[in-house]
């Protein structure tokens, strides 16, 4: 395994349409659909890289990352929009979604190999 990822998106389709992408590569992935969901996730199992969806409902996803720093202080953390950021200073890597496919994996992969290799594992 490439390394666990917490997807959290509550856009049905887009998290189910990435969740397989990423198992077919190779990554164990855990799903939410909502931040109450996602922090259940975090308490259940551990994570390299943090997927999350930008907005979500009446949430910003932005408000699970001192969660998922804190079960994993590894982890990577990547934000998923339709849009693309308004700057290229984010904080954190960003994906648009419905974008290129192999971009977005290819960014995936290097967060959790990089993720891995804090935590001491093998990349």
């Amino acid at each position: 395994m490439k390394g666990r990822v917490l997807l959290v998106d509550d856009d049905d389709a887009s998290r189910f349409t990435f969740a397989v992408l990423l198992e077919e590569e190779g990554f164990g992935v855990v799903e939410a659909s909502n931040l109450a969901d996602g922090r259940a996730q975090l308490a259940e199992c551990a994570c390299d890289v943090a997927l999350i969806d930008v907005h979500l409902d009446e949430e910003l996803g932005a408000d699970i990352v001192p969660d998922v720093l804190a079960a994993n202080p590894h982890a990577a953390i990547a934000f998923m929009s339709g849009d693309a950021p308004a700057t290229t200073d984010v904080g954190h890597a960003w994906i648009v979604k419905g974008g290129d496919t192999k971009k977005a994996l290819a960014v995936v992969e290097r967060l959790a190999r990089d993720a891995l290799t804090r935590a001491g594992g093998t990349p």
